[in-house]
């Protein structure tokens, strides 16, 4: 392998060699100071290029996207971040600070696909939470009647989506709104799936409100 000239204290533009990095493999590289105190591994040809690498890439301003660019500024990117948002969904898979136009343009874009998507929506949601699919949640409800499975109700106040809470044994997987789908126990309105959350699934408690109640009757009627 032909040597390489040592860059090392070097300056180019914003960034200052610090040493070389060995941890890339066959291109020569360089790990670089930015003046914004980023450390960055750049390519020993990007530096030697009058055209190449100036800076870690906090100088470079964002494309105007409607609803995809982020112009805010982070200790990361004091100019913003760049390019069309490749960004803003890493900042929610590793846990970064996203800015506020990145969180309402991820949410305008995942609300208008679920309202021109909602069955397809709703099914990604029954596999993605609960382990079942639209055609069983179908079976189920024709099972209960069309109704919930407690009080019969067919239609409800949820103007969210409109569908029954689905109800799983919470010994089995304790995580709220998560089931692994073999322990579904069936479909519940809103009211009735709140009141059973309430008594924390208890056939006991259940019962002793039922003695409750009915010994409250006895009283009235005496």
């Amino acid at each position: 392998m032909p040597a390489f000239k040592d860059k090392t204290g070097n300056r180019y533009g914003r960034l200052v060699v610090v040493e070389r990095d060995d941890s890339r493999k066959g291109r020569v590289f360089w790990k670089c100071k930015c003046d914004c105190g980023e450390i960055t591994s750049i390519a020993s040809t990007s530096l030697n290029d009058g055209r190449g690498s100036k800076s870690c890439g906090c100088t470079i301003r964002p494309k105007l996207i409607p609803g995809r660019a982020c112009e805010a500024p982070t200790a990361k990117y004091p100019n913003g971040r760049t390019g069309t948002h490749a960004g803003w969904m890493s900042h929610y898979t590793h846990g970064e600070e996203a800015c506020e136009p990145c969180r309402k343009a991820r949410n305008n874009r995942q609300q208008k696909w679920r309202a021109e998507n909602e069955n397809q929506a709703f099914d990604y949601h029954l596999r993605a939470r609960f382990n079942i699919t639209v055609v069983q949640y179908l079976e189920i409800l024709d099972r209960q009647g069309g109704g919930c499975a407690i009080c019969g109700k067919v239609e409800y106040g949820d103007k969210r989506l409109h569908r029954f809470h689905i109800d799983h044994d919470h010994n089995c997987c304790p995580e709220v709104g998560r089931s692994c789908g073999k322990c579904v126990r069936g479909l519940l309105c809103r009211g009735c799936n709140t009141a059973l959350g309430n008594f924390g699934d208890s056939a006991n408690r259940l019962l002793k409100a039922v003695d409750y109640l009915n010994a409250w009757d006895e009283t009235r009627e005496v």
